[in-house]
């Protein structure tokens, strides 16, 4: 807490000043309020680090990575919210959304990217990339029907959050079978 130049009372009345941290305290002395500011931060972080890590933990185990590796946490606060959300084709909210209009929103609501609107417009607006250098928030894209015709956005460690036609917004696998068969390749949209 105490930094060079400044006398401890002073540094603790600066710390006070720039902080919500009650007047009252300013009274008591330095040794006591420091304990007390430390007890105040360390809960707001514990506090903090619970919330995150409750979700980052859950998509950690989901996606078989470390829960370190999981640090967008908005990208995965983001899937939590759309998980389990039904599919309509030309569906563009909760009430049920089809693949292409999916990523486009998650695209623009954690990555701060416009894309075209159908997964064969994504296809044409990425620059492809080899599904090795595939990296968090890149797109997938799959023939199920004729050409493009399916898009996820990539995770980790295979895994991709989409919005699949039985089965609304879940997280699929690279290497099951159906989508290992169809997968045509990963794109990278840039700014």
């Amino acid at each position: 807490i105490f930094t060079a130049g400044l006398r401890p009372h002073d540094k603790m009345l600066n710390l006070i000043k720039s902080s919500k941290i009650p007047m009252m305290m300013v009274e008591e002395d330095s040794f006591s309020v420091a304990t007390k500011i430390n007890r105040m931060l360390f809960k707001i972080h514990a506090e903090e680090s619970q919330k995150i890590s409750k979700i980052q933990f859950k998509y950690a185990q989901l996606l078989d990575v470390e829960v370190e590796k999981l640090s967008n946490k908005k990208l995965y606060q983001f899937i939590e919210e759309w998980l389990d959300t039904p599919y309509e084709l030309g569906g563009e909210d909760k009430s049920g959304i089809d693949c292409s209009s999916f990523s486009g929103r998650l695209e623009k609501d954690i990555f701060g990217l416009d894309i075209p609107r159908s997964a064969r417009q994504q296809y044409r607006a990425s620059k492809k990339i080899n599904i090795d250098d595939a990296k968090q928030g890149d797109l997938l894209f799959f023939k199920t029907g004729r050409g493009v015709s399916h898009v996820g956005v990539y995770l980790a460690n295979g895994y991709f959050v989409h919005a699949s036609t039985s089965s609304g917004v879940i997280i699929s696998n690279l290497n099951e079978e159906y989508y290992s068969n169809r997968f045509i390749s990963a794109g990278r949209i840039e700014n």
